[in-house]
């Protein structure tokens, strides 16, 4: 069966831009939601620069902070990357994959990372938020959405060492933050 390509709503949760695209100039589009769970840096002409695999399905969600990046996928887990400087002679960026975060037996919706703080989060459409240290993959807490709610929204405040979570709905128009 074929995969249609998600909405635009949808497309800026696995999408992002670097500098450093084709050959140095413009940016990189780093992009997931493929229907084989490839990640992929593109030019900003739709060129594709490098493809990596580390999930067995759809890529649904991506964040970026400094050196690393971070994905979740329809297989339940999430993936810390570290994107290695734009490489000579081709000038690009490419992800190489650290660790597989694991604990989910959700589909993951939502991801953040901050390089700062060495912490990774990621939620689930079940309402479980993930936070894992960045240097090991160490699991650092489980937290529960109230409501049970599908994760939508995930951020992690370096100042004042917060975590911002929301729901998917917008219906559920809250923000919850939880120290770190």
């Amino acid at each position: 069966s074929t995969q249609l390509p998600g909405a635009d709503s949808r497309k800026s949760r696995y999408s992002a831009l670097l500098p450093g695209g084709d050959g140095g100039r413009g940016a990189a589009v780093l992009s997931g939601g493929h229907w084989d769970g490839t990640l992929c840096v593109s030019s900003e002409a739709g060129r594709t620069l490098h493809a990596a695999v580390q999930h067995s399905r759809t890529i649904t969600c991506l964040a970026v902070s400094g050196a690393l990046l971070i994905t979740g996928a329809e297989d339940t887990t999430a993936v810390l990357w570290f994107l290695a400087p734009p490489s000579v002679p081709k000038h690009t960026t490419v992800p190489q994959p650290l660790r597989a975060l694991r604990g989910h037996v959700r589909e993951i919706s939502a991801v953040a990372v901050s390089a700062h703080l060495d912490l990774a989060a990621s939620g689930a459409v079940d309402g479980r938020v993930l936070l894992h240290t960045c240097h090991n993959g160490a699991l650092v807490r489980s937290i529960t959405h109230p409501e049970g709610a599908t994760i939508g929204h995930l951020h992690i405040a370096s100042l004042p060492h917060r975590l911002l979570v929301g729901a998917a709905a917008t219906s559920e128009g809250r923000l919850r933050v939880y120290s770190l």
